[in-house]
């Protein structure tokens, strides 16, 4: 496994390296973690599934919380990835950019990346459809989150810093799949504010939010996550 060394590395890697120990914890171990999380693998579930892992690959794997659904991951932070290789040590872990894997022309059938497109700008993000699309078999699927941008628009949210910074709606995903991929399914993640509920009562609106989240309404939740299909 390469390592990059600390010259090679930029800030989100740098600061994923910082927080790679204490990642799991201080995300999900928690009931407003706990509840994205719930959502998130009700998805995974649904449309990507523990069958033909080997032609899975988790990109920007991290430490590993999606890595029951693919036997490849690749992440840039070497720390993280050490994480998820003490969780997953069956699987085939790699240190690499997602503008530049080291696979062979179609290799996958589906590819997901989740957490991940929000810190890159559109320029990296357009770098990994293009290199998700080489490595994808005709047919195969790229799924991935970003945030909300009429979400953010309607709560007048701006970033402070990299960090979950890039926010995108459906026309701009048109815009980057391009001719590459087509859209074929999307869905929202965390609709209602669960952060500002109570801890005692937020399970009680899980239900709740996933109808909202697949309903018309879908494009004001938090997160979105879309299904592309290579051409």
């Amino acid at each position: 496994m390469k390592i990059l060394t600390k010259m090679e590395k930029n800030e989100n890697v740098l600061y994923y390296d910082t927080i790679a120990k204490d990642y799991d914890k201080s995300r999900f171990a928690n009931s407003y973690g706990d509840f994205i999380h719930r959502q998130e693998i009700t998805f995974f579930d649904t449309f990507i599934g523990k069958e033909e892992l080997e032609n899975h690959l988790d990109l920007g794997c991290g430490t590993g919380r999606f890595l029951d659904y693919a036997n490849h991951g690749i992440d840039p932070s070497d720390k993280m990835l050490a994480v998820a290789k003490e969780k997953h040590p069956e699987k085939e872990l790699q240190v690499a950019s997602g503008t530049a894997t080291r696979y062979e022309n179609e290799r996958f059938e589906k590819i997901y990346s989740f957490h991940v497109m929000m810190h890159l700008d559109k320029e990296v993000i357009q770098g990994i459809i293009k290199e998700s699309h080489r490595i994808l078999k005709t047919g195969g699927q790229l799924i991935f989150d970003f945030p909300s941008q009429k979400r953010r628009k309607l709560i007048h949210y701006k970033a402070a810093n990299w960090h979950g910074a890039t926010s995108l709606d459906l026309a701009d995903m048109e815009k980057l799949a391009g001719n590459l991929f087509t859209i074929m399914y999307s869905q929202g993640f965390l609709f209602l504010p669960i952060h500002k509920f109570p801890v005692s009562t937020r399970k009680w609106f899980y239900g709740i939010d996933q109808l909202l989240c697949r309903s018309f309404l879908k494009s004001y939740s938090s997160y979105i996550a879309v299904i592309l299909e290579k051409k």
